[in-house]
């Protein structure tokens, strides 16, 4: 469904290969890390990250090349690479909860006891989250369909830009975390009207990065480009289009993720998220693409435009109790 040219599907056949086994890795790190911050450890975390990138990065460099007397394997061993790190990641957790006194260190048999009221509990609360994070799934990888549809050429300056995009993603993943930390703990205070205004302070801070961050990325991204390895000038030119309405759309753009995933859900709601990423992916008619170049980042920016006033009546007016 992604692409019809047989060298992208053999060569991303030897990818999926090798890194389908990193699906037991990153589930348990991701859960684990989120458990850590959420009780205010957020070291380990971020250790356990640094410590998974050093060791992607240097195996990238000697397997994909063939570096000390490793053979050259490409794409695969790009693979190899990230499903390695994610090992070591998981590792290091691993090893921390054991050496240090943690909440969630238990016998494996605490893990596996289930009773009928958790399982009501947990359905209640995750399911609605399982479900709006898959709908969400799916609809971005509508983009990445339609831009491999397009040839290798666009597919490689969409990847470009989807790389540079989550380096500046990073920051407002940051700030979604704390915001979903500390308003959980106050309202677990029992501090509801206190969350409240620090829900609020969150939602107006992420507009502001916002602007910050677009405007040194838009200044920066013909340099930031010319530093990488880019074949082609049409991929180029389509990523550099990108990264620019990605700059426009940055301040509009994590209005929504703060609230959904760092308030309402912190805060019990895990069921309005579904209803506006819905709105925003779904129902939204993206009639503007076909007057800005076909590229879906310019629909989403106008339906993200649309989409934030009603999310944002809906925060300032909505009963903390």
């Amino acid at each position: 469904v992604f692409s019809n040219e047989a060298p992208v599907i053999a060569e991303a056949r030897k990818y999926m290969r090798i890194v389908a086994f990193m699906g037991l890795f990153s589930s348990f790190n991701q859960i684990t890390c989120v458990v850590l911050r959420a009780t205010e450890k957020v070291n380990p975390p971020l250790y356990s990250s640094i410590a998974a990138v050093a060791v992607n990065t240097a195996l990238n460099y000697i397997l994909i090349n063939g570096k000390l007397g490793f053979p050259v394997m490409g794409i695969s061993g790009a693979a190899a690479a990230t499903l390695i790190s994610a090992a070591v990641q998981s590792l290091i957790l691993i090893i921390y909860i054991n050496t240090a006194k943690q909440v969630f260190k238990a016998p494996p048999t605490e893990f596996f006891r289930l009773t009928g009221a958790f399982v009501r509990r947990f359905s209640v609360t995750c399911l609605p989250v399982v479900f709006n994070e898959g709908i969400w799934a799916i609809g971005t990888n509508i983009y990445s369909m339609v831009f491999a549809r397009q040839g290798s050429e666009a597919y490689a300056g969409y990847t470009i830009f989807s790389s540079i995009e989550q380096i500046a993603f990073v920051f407002f993943v940051g700030i979604c975390h704390a915001c979903s930390i500390m308003t959980g703990k106050t309202i677990g205070e029992g501090r509801e009207e206190d969350a409240y205004r620090l829900a609020k302070r969150f939602l107006i801070m992420t507009p502001l990065i916002g602007v910050f961050t677009g405007a040194v990325l838009a200044s920066v991204r013909v340099p930031l480009l010319s530093l990488l390895d880019i074949e082609t000038q049409g991929a180029f030119d389509l990523a550099s289009k990108l990264i620019l309405i990605y700059c426009c759309w940055l301040p509009f753009r994590n209005i929504p993720y703060t609230l959904i995933v760092g308030t309402f859900r912190a805060g019990g709601d895990t069921k309005i998220g579904i209803l506006y990423d819905c709105l925003s992916l779904y129902l939204i008619p993206h009639w503007n693409t076909s007057s800005l170049g076909q590229m879906p980042d310019a629909g989403s920016f106008l339906g993200t435009l649309w989409l934030t006033l009603p999310v944002l009546v809906f925060a300032f007016n909505h009963s903390p109790a």
